[in-house]
Order: structure tokens, then sequence, then C-alpha cells
């Protein structure tokens, strides 16, 4: 939940509307404090109001869900603690968890973990059973934690890497020095984008398929061709960016599966129109590449792409070579 000022400073915030002498009960104070551009849940709301208590400075009248705050003394001073952390940061902090979990071949999400306990010890957290209740998709790719570790930190550092990378379109191991940018995760599978220095151009490559690696402390990093995430994934969907030219793209919905297509689009812009017979025209800008064609033929005869006519012949290509499959 974001919270964009210190504890001390949404305590600070409480008392003062509390004196102000609007006697408020916690569902008010909640509002002010969103007011301000700080949104809390109650709970750290109630902790607040406690310490405001046990300083002596505010009391409650009324009963059940009439209850509200008065000043004891508008004039006595709030007494500040060091800011620590509180349940909204360790509701953060579990989120975390939850999403490093994911990345079952790295060690990060134990050191969290041990974290969040010594976290809930200082803040007298009652203890609760440890189940899943957050699920995400399966992956069994097989990733070496340390090759993981390694390009990790050399990407967050700006180290130049040298590989031994196995691609799937070539079966010798090819050697070349990698300057990673960032990593990109898609499909349940994990890349580096960066710069090789052997074909001279940016390109995404599989951690899986690295069979070794190593930092090279000694190599000059290259920020000239630097591209950041935001900039390399306009109008892409997926990784491959074999043609870098993105292309209008027009396509036809049915009825039934448009809602899902709009609810789930494949790059941020979109264009949506419904037709008089209740299909769904949508519209927008992206990179051709294989994902796009994969995720088009996953939708089979829920979609019929209009335009460009490259992209059309391609899957129409795709299709007929899947019907020949299929004959006897």
């Amino acid at each position: 939940m974001p919270k964009l000022k210190s504890p001390n400073t949404r305590l600070n915030l409480i008392y003062n509307f509390i004196c102000e002498g609007y006697e408020p009960g916690k569902k008010k104070i909640q509002q002010h404090l969103k007011e301000s551009g700080i949104q809390v849940s109650e709970k750290t709301i109630v902790n607040d109001l406690k310490k405001l208590k046990t300083q002596d400075l505010i009391y409650t009248t009324g009963a059940g869900r009439s209850i509200e705050y008065l000043p004891r003394d508008k004039f006595k001073s709030l007494l500040f603690d060091k800011d620590i952390l509180d349940y909204d940061d360790l509701f953060s902090l579990e989120m975390a968890l939850i999403s490093l979990n994911q990345l079952k071949f790295f060690n990060l999400s134990m050191d969290l973990k041990n974290i969040i306990l010594k976290i809930e010890k200082e803040l007298k957290k009652e203890p609760r059973t440890k189940k899943e209740f957050v699920t995400f998709q399966n992956s069994y790719l097989k990733i070496n934690p340390q090759h993981f570790q390694t390009i990790f930190e050399a990407t967050s550092h700006e180290k130049v890497l040298f590989l031994e990378y196995k691609s799937f379109k070539k079966k010798p191991t090819i050697e070349f020095n990698f300057h990673p940018f960032f990593l990109k995760q898609f499909n349940n599978r994990w890349f580096v984008i960066g710069y090789r220095e052997d074909t001279q151009h940016i390109d995404h490559l599989g951690i899986e398929r690295i069979e070794k690696v190593k930092i090279l402390n000694n190599v000059q990093y290259n920020t000239i061709n630097y591209i950041s995430p935001e900039k390399y994934s306009q109008h892409l969907f997926g990784v491959t960016k074999d043609n870098p030219k993105p292309e209008k793209i027009e396509l036809l919905f049915s009825t039934n599966r448009a809602p899902y297509f709009i609810s789930k689009p494949m790059v941020e812009k979109n264009s949506i129109k419904t037709e008089k017979t209740g299909q769904i025209k949508a519209s927008f800008t992206c990179i051709i590449n294989k994902e796009l064609i994969a995720e088009l033929l996953s939708f089979g005869s829920d979609v019929i792409v209009l335009g460009p006519t490259s992209l059309k012949t391609r899957i129409q290509d795709e299709i007929n070579l899947s019907i020949r499959n299929y004959k006897k």
C-alpha cells in the first residue's frame, strides 16, 4: 500500500486533525490522510491512535462504530519516536517476498523471509499460520542460480560479461563479450538484453541458454549504445526485435473473445471499435515478431487479421502448414 510520508509525519497529521476540533472517528481520519496524499490501512491508523493515547494526548468518547477521538490538551507536544516499519511496510515486504518466491533459483527470498520474521517480532505482531495464498503460473525452466546471480550483479553494477552461449538456432557454443542493460521476463522465460561485441548489435539472450559466464572487470562498459527497458519495449510484444520498425496492426475479434483481448492488450495503446455485427475491431502499433504471431494464433478462429498484408500472409501460411500436418 503506497505511503507518501513517514510515520512521524502521519502521526502529526492525525494529531493536528484531532486538535482542530473535528472529533473524528477512524474513517474520517483515514479520509483526511488520503486527502493529504497518504493511503494506509485501518490497522495502521489504529496503531497510530494507540501511540497518541499512550502519550496521553487523546481520549475517546462513544462506543462501537461511534467512537470519536478528542485532544486532552491542544498545546501538548507530540513526542516522536524513530521512524520504524509499520504494518503497511510489512505488507509491502510480504508482497515482495511472494514475487521473489517465483525465482526459485535465486536465494534472496530466504533472506527477505528472515527479515520479515524479525520485523513481525519487533511489531509484536500476532503469529499466524504461514500458508500459500497467491500462486503464479508454474515454471519448470532450469536456470543455473550462480549464472543468474552473476548476470544480475553485472547488470546492476554495469559490468561486462564474458559468455559461452548456445542458441536454439546454432548448435555450436559461441563465445563473446556482452554488456547487459536489463533483465526481462516473458512467457515464463528470463532474458538479458544488452550489447554484443561480436555482432555489434543489441540482442536478447535466454538466460537458461548461457553455459558459462564471468565478469570482466578490466573491460569498459558500453554506455553509448545503452537502451532503457521502456524504450526497448516500445511497440513491442515479447522480446524479439529482428525488425525494429513497428507497423499498424488491425484485428477483428469475435464478440465472445474480444473482452479477453481488451482486458489484456498486447501493447499499451489500443484503439477499440465495436462493429455493427457485434465484433470488435482493434488497432495498435506493434513490431511484427514471432511472439506476436504465436499470440495471434492462440486466438484461433476468434480473430481475423485485417492488416498489414504481410502479417496476414504469415498467419495464413502458419495455419496452412498446421493443416498439412494433420492430413493423412
